[in-house]
């Protein structure tokens, strides 16, 4: 490494970061053969520990069915069928909710 004759420096300093989007977590569900492949996502987001699965008769009537670790950019979790709404919550690591997606109906 050198510096340039003028004598002036490109420093990096690396801080603590986390990333909270303004936007909601996005989910999409998927038949499978057992029930239904719930595949959540939140773009940005650093503080996620789990996904917790809520499922109802209606959007105002969604109550926890599942959990699932979270695993990178897309986490998959596998429920049972019998609600047609479905959506997510992104859980931290002391078990506050971070976000929660847009409910999703069932395309069965």
């Amino acid at each position: 490494m050198f510096f340039p004759a003028s004598g002036t420096a490109y420093r990096d300093v690396r801080y603590p970061w986390v990333g909270r989007p303004a936007d909601r977590p996005a989910l999409a569900i998927e038949p499978a053969p057992t029930g239904l492949t719930v595949y959540a996502s939140w773009n940005g987001a650093t503080e996620i520990a789990r996904w917790q699965v809520l499922a109802g008769a209606s959007a105002a009537a969604l109550v926890p069915v599942a959990s699932g670790p979270w695993a990178g950019f897309e986490s998959t979790i596998a429920i049972g069928r019998g609600a047609p709404v479905v959506a997510v919550q992104a859980i931290d690591q002391e078990g506050r909710v971070l976000g929660t997606s847009a409910p999703v109906s069932d395309p069965a």
